[in-house]
C-alpha cells in the first residue's frame, strides 16, 4: 500500500507549507505592526528573536521525540518491538502531532 503512504505524505506536506506560510506572514506583520505603533522598524531583532525561539522550539521537539519513543518502551537496537513500543510509536508520531495542529488551528482561527 505504497500509494496510501504518498497519500499520506501529500497531506502531512500540506500542513507543513501552511505552518511556514503562516509563521513568515506573522513574521512581517510583526515587523509592521512595530513600526506603526512605535514608529520604530526593528526587523533585525524581531528576526533574531523568532530564529531563537525556531531553534529552541526544534531541540525540545527532538528531544519530545526521544521521550515519547523511551515512554512508549522502545528498546534501541531490537529487531522487534513490544506490542505496546509500536504503539507508542504511532500515537507519538500520528495523534500528538494532530492534537497539536488541530490546538494551533484553533488559535489562528482566532487571531485577527
Amino acid at each position: 500500500m505504497v500509494w496510501l503512504g504518498f497519500v499520506g505524505l501529500m497531506i502531512a506536506l500540506l500542513g507543513v507549507l501552511g505552518n511556514n506560510v503562516v509563521v513568515f506572514a506573522l513574521e512581517a506583520d510583526t515587523v509592521e505592526y512595530g513600526e506603526w505603533k512605535t514608529g520604530v522598524r526593528s526587523e533585525g531583532s524581531i528576526y533574531a528573536v523568532v530564529s531563537f525561539t525556531r531553534k529552541c522550539g526544534q531541540a525540545i521537539g527532538g528531544a519530545l521525540a526521544g521521550w515519547a519513543l523511551s515512554i512508549g518502551g522502545y528498546v534501541s537496537g531490537a529487531t522487534d518491538q513490544t506490542a505496546e513500543a509500536i504503539g507508542g510509536i504511532q500515537f507519538a508520531a500520528g495523534y500528538v502531532p494532530a492534537i497539536l495542529a488541530l490546538i494551533a488551528t484553533a488559535i489562528m482561527i482566532k487571531y485577527r
